[in-house]
């Protein structure tokens, strides 16, 4: 009989063939096996199947319990580290008038700022109150900074005579970084010594500036004497001392100094009929021949002359800062205070408290003005910007004691401000008069407003294209020792060496 597929005989056979299909050993199957049994092992009666997921839910209830564990710990550490903060700064509110009576003005407002005087300590104390505060850092100790550059009570600044003009340049910088060292470094290359004051004080904030730099600007003798301030570490020069001053001269006190400047000022377009007669007229004059700067002592015979109507020139920028951007400034006084800006013939109608210049008798009446500002508005003007800008608009006598530099000749501010328009030049320009602007060899060049700025800042958003420029120029100590550079600056009224205070290749 033939053998059939379909044969009892034969059938069971193939169904036998296929009950125990071949199965695939696994590596570890100790590990895996009770998760990969059939569902008639998986009972749960099954030892090894409930000792599994056991496991599982053992696991995950100990990682539960342990991330609570931590955050209570991290929640009572917090709790317990304000729970053990000084009260010194509610006792600050508590000082009487008449140890507050005793101080410098100056000294008031930085007293007051800072909230960290202990009012309990008598007259006597309070001015050796302030100097312990004023603590260098173990950074600064190896550096050589003394504590006696700590001393208020002495004269702090060092001027240069440029276009016989007693000339300070300033800055206030608390502690050395890689802003404020190339800051150092482009007024070194120019030949100019920066004025470093405030050096060492901790917990700063920016309602200080005002009280540390009335403080020692006080002490200049000459009312006429120039002052510039730049911020610490976000600020390039790119052109010398005698430019600069020069520029001051002519642009802002209308005195014709540079005749050789290009044609194409843009100053001109924001210039009254009056004013265009008025250069015309002066640009035939003889002019000054400017001298190489040099160190003066505060005796200069300008002191003696009779005082010279001026204003103080601010930087310029395209930002209503702090009225736009800082929230308490913002809700007080809002956009609306930004509209009682003057109108401005481009762009930059705000003033920029990053870089100024004017004369000592002017700066101090402007700073007397902010340091007497009630606190709340100090505190919502949140800076030195918005105090400088709220009195300047605010009081009627100063309206014609700002003027802000519209075009960006002596200070122009990066925020803003478009890369693609803005060059650093290596090889001289063309105008003998602008080559001579420079003792770098590098010319920093806005073709927006086809001019060569004197001194730039990276305020804002603008710091991005500070940082550009910065990676652009080679920053070597070996430069300063070239012709008509110099390698010192004065910090606290103590002269040092840019090596003392910077660690450039």
């Amino acid at each position: 009989m033939p053998i059939s597929p379909y044969n009892s005989s034969t059938f069971p056979l193939r169904i036998e063939t296929f009950k125990q299909p071949a199965t695939r050993k696994l590596s570890c199957p100790s590990a895996l096996s009770p998760f990969l049994k059939t569902t008639r092992n998986l009972s749960p009666t099954s030892p090894s199947s409930s000792f599994s997921f056991l496991n599982l839910k053992s696991m995950f209830i100990m990682a539960m319990a342990l991330i609570i564990v931590m955050n209570g710990a991290v929640l009572i550490l917090l709790m317990s580290k304000s729970s053990f903060q000084s009260p010194t700064s509610c006792a600050t509110d508590a000082a009487d008038d008449s140890t507050k009576a005793s101080l410098p003005s100056a000294i008031i407002a930085q007293q007051e700022s800072e909230k960290t005087l202990n009012a309990r300590h008598s007259k006597s104390s309070s001015a050796k109150t302030i100097k312990q505060d004023l603590a260098t850092t173990s950074s600064d100790a190896s550096r050589g900074i003394s504590s006696s550059s700590f001393d208020d009570s002495r004269p702090q600044l060092t001027p240069i005579m440029v276009l016989n003009e007693e000339f300070y340049p300033i800055t206030v910088a608390t502690t050395m970084k890689d802003g404020s060292c190339k800051l150092l470094h482009s007024a070194m290359r120019q030949g100019i010594h920066m004025n470093i004051i405030g050096y060492g004080i901790k917990d700063f904030k920016l309602q200080q500036k005002i009280g540390i730099i009335m403080n020692q600007i006080s002490k200049i003798k000459n009312p006429n004497a120039l002052l510039l301030f730049v911020d610490a570490y976000d600020v390039l020069f790119f052109q010398n001392a005698e430019t600069i001053v020069a520029k001051y001269l002519k642009l802002f006190e209308k005195k014709q100094l540079l005749p050789s400047m290009p044609e194409n000022d843009p100053h001109s377009e924001s210039t009254t009929k009056e004013q265009r007669v008025s250069e015309k007229e002066t640009s035939t004059a003889t002019t000054a021949t400017a001298t190489t700067p040099t160190t003066a002592t505060a005796s200069s015979s300008n002191s003696n002359e009779p005082t010279t109507p001026s204003v103080i020139a601010y930087c310029a920028e395209k930002n209503c800062h702090p009225y736009g951007l800082i929230q308490s400034a913002k809700e007080r006084w809002g956009e609306a205070f930004c509209d009682r800006f003057p109108r401005a013939p481009n762009g930059y109608r705000f003033l920029n408290s990053g870089a100024f210049m004017g004369r000592q008798k002017d700066v101090i009446a402007l700073f007397n003005r902010m340091i007497h500002l009630d606190d709340d508005v100090k505190h919502d003007l949140y800076g030195d910007q918005g105090m400088t800008s709220y009195v300047w608009l605010t009081t009627e006598e100063l309206h014609d004691s700002i003027k802000l530099d519209y075009w960006g000749e002596l200070f122009f501010s990066l925020l803003d401000a478009r890369m693609s328009n803005l060059a650093l030049e290596r090889q001289p320009p063309k105008d003998a008069a602008i080559a001579k602007t420079s003792n770098s060899g590098i010319w920093f060049r806005n073709a927006e407003h086809k001019n060569y700025p004197s001194i730039v800042h990276g305020n804002g958003w603008g710091k991005h294209i500070l940082k550009n420029l910065n990676s652009r120029i080679a920053w070597r100590v070996a430069d300063l020792n070239k012709e008509k550079a110099i390698n010192y600056c004065y910090v606290n009224g103590e002269k040092k060496k840019f090596t003392d205070l910077c660690n450039f290749s």
